[in-house]
């Protein structure tokens, strides 16, 4: 099969893809027929470094591809975190025919218990997918990058895990109700018409009766949905409720909502750098969010977030990989040499040791592709 390396060009929102898109390693990004949706899309796919595979004769030959794990390996966090999105995408579908009997409460339950478990297992490479990996729609990755984050701050908050797996339901399924508005919304630069706005503020009510409807009963996880838009000074909605009137788990994906949203580009802006998201954020902290658990975040993700692109003294461009044990010396993968030469292997870096020290924040060159196993080291080199 041959390879064609992507071009902005030959990949235009709103149309089908004519083979599938995969990246670097040979991994499926995109199958055969996938419709791109909108220019954060593209973005994404360009930066891991996308191509089109040819001479796909068959669906099976292509779900052969999709399912094939170079050199034998086992599945990766980042091939789990694609396997979400699809069973993400399958729950969607099930609510839609908004019948109890497709069991929606253990499917999501099940699958959150998945994302808890990736993220026990290796958190830094999930933080690093909640800032690299946007190829897919809207509705169905940004559940999965603030359901990442809600674990990340319901654990070092002290959440009981069953509490934990309420909150990440909630985050999965929050904002069901208005999927396609937010795909609409995506696209659209103007404000908000009256239809839009009058969605969005019931889309809370709308979402959780749409899941009482489909079996789902805990109220842990749907008083997180009816409350993850409240603010701490009234501002928010459905209810204008406030403080200690708000859920500690809703709280917590208001928190996490936010940042996912922020990290995440618009038709009519790029994707905000995370150190500068964590800087907004901490200078709101009190008056929309909780400012303990605002605190809490922001320590807890670091001065430096896995996913983050950074240039060193030495010249390198690198991509953080692990937070490390102080908060200014985090673990790098190092990609692009001090000449601007793609390195055919990542070095990893500490950057506690001068030679590595971080010289900055950088945005990421989309004309050098990454395959993010091989960044994080999980091809086996």
């Amino acid at each position: 099969m041959s390879k064609v390396i992507i071009e902005e060009k030959d990949i235009p929102v709103g149309k089908e893809t004519p083979w599938p898109i995969c990246d670097d390693n040979g991994r499926v990004l995109l199958k055969t027929g996938s419709i791109i949706s909108s220019k954060r899309q593209i973005d994404s796919l360009l930066m891991r470094g996308a191509c089109f595979i040819k001479e796909i004769k068959s669906l099976k030959d292509e779900n052969e591809l999709a399912n094939n794990k170079p050199n034998g390996l086992e599945q990766t966090p980042f091939d789990r975190f694609h396997t979400i999105i699809s069973k993400l995408s399958r729950i969607f579908a099930a609510l839609d025919k908004n019948h109890p009997s497709t069991h929606i409460k253990d499917r999501t339950a099940s699958l959150a218990k998945e994302i808890q478990d990736i993220f026990e297992e290796n958190s830094d490479a999930m933080l690093g997918a909640v800032h690299l990996i946007f190829e897919y729609d809207y509705t169905l990755v940004h559940p999965v990058h603030v359901s990442i984050l809600c674990e990340m701050i319901g654990k070092a908050a002290g959440l009981s895990k069953e509490k934990r797996i309420s909150n990440i339901c909630a985050a999965l399924t929050c904002n069901f109700s208005m999927n396609q508005l937010q795909e609409e919304l995506q696209n659209q630069k103007g404000k908000l018409s009256e239809r839009q706005l009058k969605e969005v503020q019931n889309h809370p009510k709308e979402s959780t009766m749409l899941l009482k409807k489909a079996g789902v009963e805990d109220k842990v996880w749907l008083r997180c949905i009816l409350q993850h838009h409240e603010k701490i000074d009234k501002s928010g909605y459905p209810f204008g409720a406030s403080g200690d009137e708000i859920s500690k788990e809703a709280k917590i994906l208001a928190i996490a909502d936010t940042y996912a949203a922020m990290v995440s580009a618009r038709t009519y802006r790029d994707r905000m750098v995370p150190s500068d998201v964590l800087k907004e954020m901490f200078m709101g902290k009190g008056s929309h969010c909780d400012e303990e658990l605002s605190l809490l975040f922001i320590r807890e993700l670091g001065v430096y977030p896995p996913g983050g692109f950074v240039s060193l003294v030495n010249g390198e461009t690198a991509i953080i990989t692990n937070r490390g044990e102080e908060l200014l010396h985090p673990i790098v993968s190092s990609y692009i040499s001090s000449k601007g030469a793609k390195y055919t292997k990542p070095y990893r870096r500490d950057c506690s040791l001068k030679p590595y020290a971080i010289k900055g924040i950088c945005k990421p060159d989309k004309r050098v592709g990454i395959d993010l196993n091989r960044i994080w080291h999980f091809d086996g080199h």
